[in-house]
């Protein structure tokens, strides 16, 4: 049953992830990293203790209401990429098939491989953001979406995190959320846009 969870678990995920960087509405978009963050937490076999699970899940829903508060106070005209949904969904059901490939990518793993694939397929949808985006809010969404696919991807290779760990994880969330928002507010003091490049384009 954990394992049938587990992976409708990470589908979620998933699918959440590829409109959190497809959404032309950064509000959709963050919806979208919220329900995939939080969703996230639950992706391992055993689950993770109560306190350390809940805390988890109330640090994604955090993170999402200061991305929330940073495109309500600025401009919620950003959070998409050039690419679009159907190439950004291919690309991470090619990244999730690939995770769930037997012996193609690990070997003695610990954890479920639901959470390897989808950590993978995150990684892979973090990759346009972190390295391309100019604006402050889409480089914000990338590095959690980074951070959440790097941590499903111990999770898939090393089982389910310790307490501290899971502390570690949303508090750095909460941290990577808070300094976006910083950036982005300066950036809109500056120049009226989310911009960190002004007359640029979004992606090459």
């Amino acid at each position: 049953m954990i394992a049938v969870l587990g992976f409708v678990a990470a589908i979620v995920v998933v699918a959440s992830a590829v409109i959190a960087v497809s959404a032309r509405d950064a509000r959709i978009g963050i919806v979208g990293f919220t329900l995939a963050s939080a969703v996230a937490s639950v992706v391992a076999d055993p689950l993770p203790a109560a306190i350390p699970l809940l805390f988890r899940i109330v640090a994604a829903l955090f993170a999402g209401f200061l991305l929330w508060v940073t495109v309500r106070e600025t401009d919620t005209r950003v959070g998409s990429t050039s690419l679009g949904w159907p190439v950004e969904g291919l690309a991470a059901a090619t990244a999730f098939a690939i995770g769930l490939a037997p012996n193609l990518l690990q070997t003695g793993q610990a954890g479920p491989d639901t959470a390897f694939a989808s950590g993978l397929a995150l990684i892979v949808l973090a990759v346009v953001p972190v390295m391309f985006a100019r604006d402050a809010f889409r480089l914000g969404m990338g590095l959690l979406l980074l951070l959440d696919g790097a941590a499903l991807v111990r999770v898939g290779i090393a089982g389910t995190p310790a307490p501290l760990e899971q502390l570690t994880l949303g508090i750095l969330a909460i941290g990577v959320a808070g300094a976006t928002a910083v950036v982005a507010f300066n950036a809109f003091a500056v120049s009226g846009t989310l911009d960190l490049a002004p007359g640029a384009d979004d992606e090459p």
